[in-house]
């Protein structure tokens, strides 16, 4: 708990700096209120900005400087040029990842037990029949048929099951909603608070926002041609006072308060709705924040329908991904459990990466993937089936589940890589791994080999 608490400080102390270095290279203050356009001098008065901070500075902050900070056992950054030092530690069983602290994961056995309705013998929507096109087709308008009819009167822990085989796209956002129990006309208001303050002032996080957009939607194939509801989506929520205290895991990360900013006309910026944060969210956007609102373009395309079921999914579940805690199914569980399994399952592989040095460690790789919940870095449509997953179990543990089936799936290449950047080239383009035959594939092997010439399933990527 004290190593945590000491990650979460140091984190916040680095967003702070950050923040008031780009507020100083701006010249302008936290909040202000948005100027006027004036015609032809409209792009010079545009800023050119930057990101805050990658989420590679929070992997090396829970990897390698937390484990400097507690000096736990653990194989070292230096033991990782040692092979010899390297395998006696794994020889011994003992712990061999680049996670700061070693926390407890639940066992392989343990997953197949909590995830039995992913196992081969049931059908599943995202995951392609053996027996052909129409055979998926029949599948898809007996699930359109039963999401229907549960629909009707909804009951949550029968849409969960429902949810585990997969949701049919077009009852997608009626499922999920009430699953999470989304009133849409719960928030509007506020919601028309929140745009209002957009077009009226101005945070220093909401360029930075934009040029993420332009980065992770703008340039992905699958989002283009929803930047702008991307957008209105990721203002939106960064200006919600009350996220943070939503968060069913708590606080992401320690919140800035807002105070006085660097030199301008009015340091003492008159912050909007009485925020006290900076931004009023409380989550300093890290690179790649905008990219979980971009899945939600292919549930609505109205910011009013999109945003509710946006903030509850992200209070519930994609807050997680990026909350220090040792909170069950939060970042560094869920990292703990990526390396647990790998570990595990591709022994061979982590003594080969081992002797490559720290740049070639699993988690390196497969931190970005957890952190943004596989949004581009998996096509939308396997996203999707992912989330859906998700929603079922209520859970983010099948993204960790997930980035371990991808990284051994390619066990076989590793082992030929002879540096990280071989390594690292390996896993440069995911666009054609499918999420749950993966998922089965690695949660039930043996049942899945047994079931082959029977099943509906295919296993690849």
């Amino acid at each position: 708990v004290v190593a945590v608490q000491w990650v979460r400080w140091r984190w916040a102390s680095l967003l702070l700096r950050r923040l008031r270095e780009l507020s100083e290279e701006q010249q302008q203050p936290y909040l202000r209120p948005r100027a006027p356009p004036r015609g032809d001098d409209q792009d010079k008065e545009e800023v050119v900005t930057r990101h805050i901070v990658d989420v590679e500075r929070l992997h090396r902050l829970i990897t390698s400087e937390l484990a400097s900070r507690t000096n736990d056992v653990r194989v070292e950054a230096s033991d990782f040029s040692n092979p010899r030092a390297a395998g006696s530690l794994l020889g011994r069983n003992l712990w061999w990842g680049t996670l700061g602290v070693h926390l407890r994961s639940e066992p392989l056995e343990g997953l197949r037990a909590r995830y039995r309705a992913l196992a081969p013998e049931h059908p599943h929507l995202g995951v392609a029949d053996v027996r052909g096109s129409m055979a998926e087709a029949d599948l898809t308008e007996r699930r359109r048929a039963e999401g229907q009819a549960l629909l009707v009167n909804p009951y949550i822990p029968e849409l969960q099951a429902f949810a585990r085989g997969g949701v049919p796209p077009n009852f997608r956002q009626q499922v999920w909603s009430s699953c999470l129990s989304v009133d849409p006309n719960a928030r509007l208001k506020e919601l028309q608070s929140l745009t209002r303050g957009i077009c009226e002032s101005e945070w220093i996080t909401d360029d930075v926002l934009r040029l993420d957009v332009v980065e992770h939607c703008v340039n992905d194939v699958s989002y283009f041609p929803f930047d702008e509801l991307v957008e209105s989506l990721s203002l939106s929520l960064s200006r919600d006072a009350f996220i943070s205290e939503d968060c069913e895991a708590g606080p992401p990360q320690v919140p800035l308060l807002a105070g006085p900013a660097p030199p301008s006309e009015n340091a003492q910026a008159q912050f909007e709705g009485g925020a006290r944060f900076v931004p009023p969210c409380g989550v300093v956007p890290f690179k790649g924040f905008s990219s979980y609102a971009c899945p939600f373009a292919f549930l609505a395309d109205r910011l009013e329908v999109a945003y509710p079921l946006f903030r509850t999914f992200y209070c519930r579940y994609l807050s997680r991904l990026h909350t220090i805690s040792t909170e069950p199914s939060t970042l560094m569980p869920l990292c703990a459990l990526f390396e647990h399994l790998v570990s595990t399952t591709a022994p061979h592989v982590v003594f080969h990466l081992a002797e490559m040095g720290p740049d070639a460690a699993p988690l390196k790789i497969a931190f970005p993937w957890i952190v943004h919940g596989f949004v581009g870095y998996l096509r939308a449509d396997q996203v999707l089936w992912l989330w859906d997953r998700v929603v079922g179990f209520d859970s983010v543990q099948l993204i960790a589940v997930l980035a371990a089936a991808v990284f051994t799936f390619r066990s076989r290449v590793i082992m030929s890589a002879k540096t990280p950047d071989d390594v690292a080239m390996l896993f440069t383009n995911l666009a054609s791994f499918q999420a749950i035959p993966l998922l089965q594939g690695f949660l039930f092997s043996t049942e899945l080999a047994n079931f082959s010439g029977t099943s509906n399933t295919t296993c690849g990527a």
